[in-house]
C-alpha cells in the first residue's frame, strides 16, 4: 500500500515538474537546426508570458498584435543553458487588422531570422518554433495550406493556414519554411473546430509592416 502511495506521489511531482512554465528544453527534430530556436523569444506582459516573438533584425522583434495586452510589455529568452535574459521593449508599428506588431529592443542576444522571399505553395513542409503553454521554444511541424474560411477572410483578410497546432503561448511565433530555411510568417490563432489548423500572418504582410512609414 505504501509503495503505491509513494509511487503516486512521485508521478504527481514528476508531472508537475514537467509542466512548470519555462522549463521545457527544445525537443530534438532532425530537420530543425538548433539555431532556429535562438530566434524565438517569449513575449511578456507584467511578467506573465502571453505569446511568442521572432527576431527579424538586431533591434526588432515581430509578434502577434493580440498578445500586446496589459502593461510593461517585454521579451525574455535564454540561449543554450545560460540564465534568462529579460528586456523591456518599445511597441512600434501595430497592424491590428492582420494581427501583427513590431517591437523594438535596445539590445538582445537573439539570432536574427532570415525573411522568406515568398509564401510557400500548398503542401510544402513548415514548422512553428513557438513557446506553447509558456514553455521554451518547441517545434510543431506541418504543411502550408491555401483555403481560408470566409469568416476568417472577413475578420482578418490575407491570413493563410498551416496544418500544425497553435497552443496558448505560441501566438506570434515564427513559421519556418523547411525548404527555403527562412521564416514565411507568424502564427495568429488556431481554428475554432480543428486543433491542428492554424492561421498565419504571411511574410508579405510582415514585410509591408516593417517597411511602412
Amino acid at each position: 500500500m505504501m509503495n503505491r502511495v509513494a509511487f503516486s506521489i512521485f508521478v504527481s511531482v514528476l508531472i508537475l515538474a514537467m509542466s512548470m512554465p519555462g522549463e521545457a528544453r527544445p525537443r530534438p527534430y532532425p530537420k530543425v537546426p538548433a539555431q532556429w530556436y535562438d530566434s524565438t523569444c517569449q513575449v511578456t506582459s507584467s511578467g506573465v508570458v502571453v505569446g511568442s516573438g521572432v527576431c527579424v533584425a538586431k533591434d526588432t522583434i515581430v509578434t502577434a498584435a493580440h498578445v500586446l495586452v496589459g502593461s510593461e510589455i517585454g521579451v525574455q529568452y535564454r540561449i543554450d543553458s545560460e540564465r534568462w535574459n529579460f528586456h523591456t521593449v518599445e511597441i512600434g508599428k501595430v497592424d491590428a487588422v492582420h494581427d501583427a506588431a513590431v517591437l523594438h529592443v535596445k539590445f538582445c542576444k537573439l539570432r536574427v531570422a532570415p525573411l522568406g522571399k515568398d509564401t510557400p505553395t500548398w503542401g510544402e513542409p513548415v514548422v512553428i518554433v513557438g513557446c506553447p503553454q509558456r514553455h521554451e521554444p518547441l517545434p510543431f511541424v506541418g504543411h502550408w495550406g491555401e483555403y481560408v474560411p470566409p469568416w476568417v477572410e472577413n475578420f482578418r483578410p490575407g491570413l493563410r493556414t498551416i496544418t500544425a497546432p497553435n497552443w496558448v503561448g505560441s501566438s506570434g511565433a515564427p513559421v519556418w519554411d523547411l525548404n527555403e530555411r527562412a521564416i514565411v510568417g507568424i502564427t495568429s490563432c488556431k481554428d475554432s473546430q480543428f486543433d491542428h489548423l492554424t492561421y498565419i500572418v504571411p511574410i508579405q504582410i510582415i514585410k509591408g509592416l516593417l517597411n511602412s512609414k
